[in-house]
């Protein structure tokens, strides 16, 4: 058994080698890095550091595999360069594709370890229908290739997605653990997007099935589903006019059948952001309601419940490359806010500016809380991040 075991490897290792080799092979990668600065008042300023490592390595028309890795570091000042300084790595994605051709259509069949692309993320439609402005730049964290997912689900799964041209349609099933009351669940998907001119749709309905072994008298059973919890969301790209677009997004997460009294305010997520394109600048203007997967992710939003207003430049040139320079200005608050107390708005500016520089960018940002002025700690922060393709 072990020596047919050694020999099967000794083949797949064999084909994996011969065909990387070929012609066919190619490999496509993301690479994300930021540096984080937040000056102390009676000490040295505290220095974090975050990166991405992306890639896809196609072998053929038929077999590719993707891989998302992410790590952090806790303060290196403090800690110093050569001792011993908190960290993080986590595997986001590991996952081998199958891709078939018919007509024209392509489909693609998944195996996936890690992170699934939930609805929010503009990864799918970037991937099937090659749109790259669809999402909000509020959205997308400076150094990852997509933007932020409404629900976050982090386990093994299976996908099937096709490619028909003008639509896309995606179907998932996933198997992972509920955080809160740690028993496992089954997690179901279906995505649709589609392009009607020059708008875009991209819809999404899911099911989570907890799975429990024991009813609620204390007998052991082998399999048993109480509930189920529905999940939906709406993302819409609509072109107004040559110089405007209104991006749209919402979402309810946890619509549980037949215990319709749990949903709340904090189920409901709500993007709204008018874009104008002005003859010497861009102009975003977000009203937000923002999910907890969502909020975790972004660089300067620190509260679910707000608005932004970003201003940024038409590109222009610089030291013989390309540059932009713009103004964040949000305003953010609990999902309940109480307006009587200050201390619960968070009011941020955030200038900036990104410089193409070989394949990639850096972007280079103030985060300035002006309420917080007595702190030095919560004043200001410093950040330079870089991310490219190659």
């Amino acid at each position: 058994m072990e020596m047919k075991l050694r020999k099967a490897l000794a083949v797949l290792l064999s084909t994996i080698l011969i065909t990387a080799a070929s012609a066919e092979s190619s490999f496509v990668g993301f690479t994300g890095i930021s540096l984080d600065v937040q000056p102390e008042s009676k000490a040295l300023p505290q220095v974090f550091v975050n990166g991405v490592v992306a890639g896809q390595y196609t072998l053929n028309d038929s077999l590719s595999f993707k891989g998302n890795f992410q790590f952090g570091t806790g303060d290196i000042v403090s800690h110093g360069l050569f001792d011993e300084t908190p960290s993080t790595f986590s595997i986001r994605e590991i996952s081998g594709t199958y891709t078939h051709y018919k007509d024209d259509s392509i489909m693609y069949f998944t195996a996936l370890l890690g992170d699934q692309s939930s609805f929010g993320s503009d990864a799918f439609v970037q991937q099937y229908l090659g749109i790259r402005n669809f999402p909000s730049k509020l959205l997308t964290p400076r150094i990852t290739p997509a933007s932020s997912g409404m629900n976050a689900f982090s386990g093994i799964g299976i996908a099937f997605t096709g490619d028909f041209g003008p639509d896309a349609l995606g179907v998932y099933a996933f198997y992972d653990r509920d955080k809160i009351n740690d028993y496992p669940q089954i997690n179901t998907d279906l995505r649709y997007a589609f392009q009607p001119g020059n708008s875009v749709f991209d819809a999404t309905l899911g099911i989570t099935f907890p799975v429990e072994t024991e009813t609620p008298s204390g007998e052991e059973v082998f399999v048993l589903v109480r509930r189920m919890i529905f999940r939906t969301g709406i993302s819409t790209l609509f072109t107004v006019s040559d110089r405007m677009q209104l991006f749209f997004q919402t979402g309810l997460s946890n619509l549980v059948v037949p215990d319709l009294s749990a949903i709340s305010l904090d189920d409901l997520y709500m993007f709204v952001e008018p874009r104008v394109s002005l003859p010497s600048c861009d102009l975003n203007i977000s009203f937000f309601c923002l999910s907890d997967s969502t909020l975790k992710n972004l660089p300067f939003i620190s509260k679910p419940l707000g608005c932004n207003l970003n201003i940024q430049t038409l590109p222009f040139a610089l030291f013989g490359h390309t540059a932009t320079a713009g103004m964040d200005i949000a305003a953010c608050s609990a999902r309940n806010p109480d307006i009587a107390a200050a201390e619960g708005i968070d009011v941020v500016f955030v200038p900036h500016i990104d410089y193409s520089l070989f394949t990639g960018n850096f972007d280079c940002s103030i985060t300035v809380h002006p309420l917080d002025y007595a702190d030095v700690s919560k004043l200001l922060k410093f950040s330079l991040s870089y991310k490219a393709q190659f």
